[in-house]
């Protein structure tokens, strides 16, 4: 597991992978398509979110690409479009990680330093 949330991490110490991820994450783009009585959520168009960048498209491609293969996004072809989705499970897992190691590191520095006061 500490491999997989490393590479989401990584993923994420990007300022343009993050906010690509937060404009996915909002809705901001999302599309949705009515089949039978259900609406479904596409996601968001790639085509859409590349215009709040000034990046190249390839660069697009490149950092929607780090964060599928991190497992943050999937992504999906509809005709001719592109849709991104976060996945939530991953996104929990990365929280969940941190939560842990931050709870973990108090308990030590407690441990370590009983006489510490704590500062307000």
């Amino acid at each position: 597991m500490i491999d997989i949330v490393a590479t989401q991490l990584k993923a994420l110490g990007n300022p343009q992978r993050l906010r690509l991820l937060q404009l996915i994450r909002t809705g901001r783009y999302c599309c949705y398509v009515n089949s039978g009585e259900a609406t479904v959520e596409l996601g968001s168009r790639v085509g859409d979110l590349a215009g709040e960048f000034e990046l190249a498209p390839s660069t697009i491609s490149h950092h929607l690409k780090e964060l599928r293969t991190a497992g943050l996004i999937e992504v999906e072809r509809r005709g001719q479009f592109l849709f991104c989705r976060v996945r939530e499970d991953a996104i929990e897992r990365v929280i969940t990680y941190l939560r842990t190691t931050a709870s973990a590191a108090i308990e030590i520095s407690k441990v370590a330093h009983p006489n510490k006061e704590k500062k307000s």
